[in-house]
């Protein structure tokens, strides 16, 4: 007997399966997706993180606001701490 499905959105705690969140920076609220990748061939391994389209937090000027930044990705040597 199948057991009843759920009803309501999974919590984070739920434990069926692994968190797969790896951004540990709650602050930044513009990170879609971060985590590593690894070439097969060397073994090479770069941190990458996908931005979503932000205010330009970066580039902003103390005066005044900034042109809407478009989406990017971005890669690192490791993991920016």
């Amino acid at each position: 007997m199948a057991s009843p499905p759920r009803h309501g959105p999974p919590g984070p705690a739920s434990g069926d399966g692994p968190n797969l969140n790896n951004n540990n920076n709650n602050n930044n609220h513009s990170v879609r997706k971060c985590g590593y990748l690894r070439k097969q061939k060397h073994g090479h391994k770069r941190f990458f993180v996908l931005r979503g389209p932000g205010t330009g937090g970066d580039e902003a000027t103390a005066g005044g606001g900034s042109a809407p930044q478009p989406p990017r990705l971005e890669y690192y040597e490791s993991e920016k701490k």
